[in-house]
């Protein structure tokens, strides 16, 4: 999610730093919008996502075979965060 927000600033930002309220306005929209992405998708964690537990991480790649990719839920996850942003910010 933080490439997410990098972007969204550059679409949403603000230019001067001391403008506290674009500021509070950037961060609300972010907030609203993460919320909203873990109300379709369950969390925000790609890890959680994948359904891997804490710890499960390994550094063995798992064989990248066409059935590895149909049980990913990466694609329906970009799917749901570009319906957001085009619903809150284009």
């Amino acid at each position: 999610m933080n490439t997410y927000r990098a972007n969204l600033f550059e679409l949403q930002g603000y230019d001067d730093p001391a403008d506290d309220e674009s500021k509070k306005e950037l961060y609300r929209l972010i907030q609203n919008m993460c919320a909203e992405f873990k109300e379709h998708e369950g969390t925000i964690i790609c890890r959680e996502l994948l359904g891997l537990k804490k710890g499960e991480d390994t550094a063995v790649p798992a064989v990248r075979t066409e059935e590895y990719y149909r049980s990913r839920p990466c694609i329906g996850a970009c799917r749901t965060a570009a319906e957001i942003v085009e619903k809150e910010i284009l």
